[in-house]
């Protein structure tokens, strides 16, 4: 450090005093300097703490993999790797951030964003590592999954993953022989009927009549089955299911029983008097999929007609009740999915994956719940319930007897669903978070997560923000929720799970330091700052010694900045299957049956088609690039509605669009867009194209530096 800042200047000096003064403090900048360029080599390096738990994969398959794939595995489905982006990926995200920017200040925000990136220099990163595994793993055979609860990779071969998921399917689902393509005509018809145009013009532009699904290793279970989840993505049920979620949200709930995290029990907890108390739990099996279709609608019925402007609710959905009833009953009976080339429907309820499915599931257990609670009277003190784990407070003189009682009465009200029952073992029961302890002097309880998983390792590519909040949640959670008895022993291990994964002591420290000050300042613990007011936010990957410098830029123009994690191990599993669907045909190949195929079928590309002139035209599309091609084809015939058309009108010229030429390929349309305008700006007036976006001068020379 120098031993005046640079910007010091005592004042009242002459003009030739000054200009020694000058002199004196860059000498004494760069003795410093040097001195500390001496001294800097001869200190310790730190050493980096590294995850001293025994990771765990499970390998069912009788193949044994490699340990430099094993120890890539062991790190977990949420460890990230730094995402290898290319130069146009970069200056997307610079862009993304100036899109939240006032207009008057966006090509200023732009300029910095792109400084941050010229002086930035890009650093090996480790995607590679990923995907050797994906290639060990196809090419051995073999795939993996996710562990449902304990979050670890579960190997095993292709042919005992088609078993799995067969049994898991059959479990939930029935075959079928219905033509999802009719269904989707089917749900068409009926919002036409009902008037909802808008929502007709989304179903009618997606072209998935199917869901996707994939699973999930139940490793806390016997012969380790498969939990069935589905994903609606690219379907047009994605958007009828958003239309349900949007209005279904917005009722009025009354649930005697719900609460929404741990907290409230604690509170009941510290403010009673437990020690007469003694408790149970109860679960509801496969929740989702057990919720009747018939009551369900039932409830959602009454649930609508129980709120206090009921008109409100119909103005909203633009639909009457009993018209919006008819397109839940629609969305639930066309949930079909394909599995080994055959089509399937669910048997009952709502499969897991739905955005709707926790929102019925609330609406329908709040009914369950009320009547549960009529014929209660006085048998249990009192109930909690967390989506479909129950916690039952009894007199603990008649323990048995009241339980008996209890699980008759839900039995007797729960529409038929399952219910399973756990009791005090060792005097100790698990709930969500909490661990209760029972014993003649009263009743204890401490932070004690249920579940196996473990923490991010300190060594992920997540920011620091993100592992001091992990560090700071375990921490507040073993204080505020623990009694205080057993706050020492809730501390300590969490302080042990910190260190096993890799979290450095001076992180710890510094977490429990700042709780500390807060509890002695106000006696409460606060949460983070979160909300900013209206301030408009982006989501940017998080990319060392960029996204930090990307969020101080973005703070000068009031945008506040959050990180994503973008390439996490878990991402190998659908890398798995996608390899496999390729290899299989399933996928990947163009749908489209072309009347005339100019070259071969390709999505997300920036391309260039010649003239016979010598000109070329560059752009890009995110569709097939045989539809564009036919598309300016066509433009040909009629009058110019296209800069290509406009050309050949103006030139004589003819477009050889057999020999177009893929210049580049992304699935971002922002970053196609910022490709092709650099190639029109490259080949000058060579290009009879316009840009979609206009390139700051930085821009294009950051960008030439990779296509030149």
């Amino acid at each position: 450090m120098p031993p005046f800042p640079v910007n010091y200047k005592p004042a009242n000096l002459m003009p030739q005093a000054n200009y020694k003064y000058n002199l004196w403090l860059k000498l004494c900048n760069q003795v410093t300097e040097w001195l500390w360029n001496q001294v800097r080599p001869t200190l310790p390096a730190r050493t980096r703490t590294k995850a001293t738990s025994e990771a765990k994969v499970l390998n069912l398959s009788e193949c044994d993999v490699p340990v430099k794939h094993l120890d890539v595995l062991s790190k977990g489905p949420k460890f990230c790797v730094e995402p290898a982006l290319r130069p146009a990926e970069l200056v997307s995200v610079s862009r993304s951030v100036a899109r939240r920017v006032p207009e008057d200040s966006r090509t200023t925000c732009v300029a910095e964003c792109t400084d941050v990136l010229l002086k930035h220099r890009p650093r090996r990163v480790h995607d590679i590592v990923m995907s050797s595994v994906v290639d060990f793993l196809h090419s051995s055979g073999l795939t993996c999954v996710v562990s449902d609860k304990e979050g670890f990779f579960v190997v095993l071969t292709r042919g005992l993953f088609s078993e799995k998921g067969s049994v898991a399917i059959a479990k939930n689902f029935r075959e079928v022989s219905h033509n999802p393509s009719k269904i989707k005509k089917q749900a068409v018809e009926l919002l036409k009927s009902l008037s909802l145009d808008k929502l007709v013009n989304k179903v009618m532009k997606e072209m998935g009549d199917t869901l996707d699904v994939f699973f999930t290793a139940k490793t806390h279970k016997p012969d380790i089955p498969f939990r069935t989840i589905v994903s609606k993505r690219n379907t047009w049920l994605q958007i009828v299911s958003r239309y349900l979620q949007k209005n279904l949200e917005s009722l009025v709930v009354a649930d005697p029983f719900q609460v929404a995290s741990s907290d409230i029990l604690v509170d009941f907890l510290r403010n009673n008097d437990s020690g007469g108390l003694r408790a149970f739990s109860l679960d509801i099996e496969d929740l989702y999929y057990s919720l009747p279709q018939a009551p369900l609608l039932q409830s959602v019925k009454e649930c609508i007609g129980n709120q206090e402007d009921e008109f409100e609710f119909t103005s909203r959905s633009g639909v009457s009740v009993e018209g919006f009833l008819e397109v839940l009953r629609c969305y639930l009976e066309a949930t079909l999915v394909t599995w080994n080339g055959k089509v399937f429907a669910q048997k009952s309820g709502v499969c897991i994956g739905s955005c709707v499915a926790p929102i019925l599931s609330t609406i329908f257990l709040a009914k369950v719940d009320r009547a549960i609670q009529g014929s209660l009277v006085d048998l249990a003190i009192k109930v909690f319930r967390y989506v479909d784990d129950y916690l039952v407070f009894v007199d603990r003189c008649v323990f048995i007897r009241k339980m008996i009682d209890v699980m008759k009465v839900f039995r007797e009200q729960g529409h038929g669903l399952t219910f399973t029952c756990e009791v005090p073992r060792n005097d100790a029961l698990q709930y969500l978070d909490l661990q209760l302890a029972f014993s003649p002097d009263g009743l204890c309880w401490r932070y004690k997560p249920r579940s196996q998983k473990g923490l991010l390792d300190y060594q992920s590519g997540h920011s620091r923000l993100v592992k001091n909040g992990i560090a700071s949640s375990c921490i507040r959670s073993a204080i505020s929720k623990s009694c205080p008895h057993l706050i020492r022993q809730s501390m300590c291990e969490q302080a042990v799970k910190l260190r096993q994964a890799g979290y450095p002591d001076a992180v710890i420290a510094a977490v429990s330091e700042r709780l500390l000050k807060t509890i002695r300042a106000g006696g409460k613990l606060a949460a983070t700052e979160r909300c900013k007011g209206s301030r408009p936010f982006s989501v940017i990957p998080y990319i060392h010694g960029v996204s930090h410098r990307f969020k101080r830029v973005a703070a000068r123009f009031g945008v506040n900045v959050v990180f994503s994690a973008k390439s996490k191990l878990k991402d190998i599993c659908p890398r798995l299957q996608h390899r496999e669907n390729k290899k299989s045909g399933k996928k990947g190949k163009c749908t489209m049956r072309h009347g005339i195929r100019f070259v071969s079928c390709v999505k997300g590309v920036v391309y260039e088609t010649p003239f016979s002139c010598g000109h070329v035209y560059v752009g890009q599309s995110g569709r097939c690039l045989n539809i564009r091609l036919r598309e300016h084809h066509s433009s040909l015939k009629g009058t110019p509605t296209s800069h290509l058309a406009l050309h050949c009108r103006q030139c004589g010229c003819t477009p050889m669009f057999d020999q177009t030429a893929v210049l580049f390929r992304h699935r971002e349309q922002l970053t196609r867009e910022l490709v092709e305008a650099c190639f029109i700006r490259k080949r000058g007036e060579k290009c009879v194209s316009h840009p979609s976006v206009l390139l700051h001068d930085k821009e294009f020379s950051f960008l030439m530096s990779t296509f030149s």
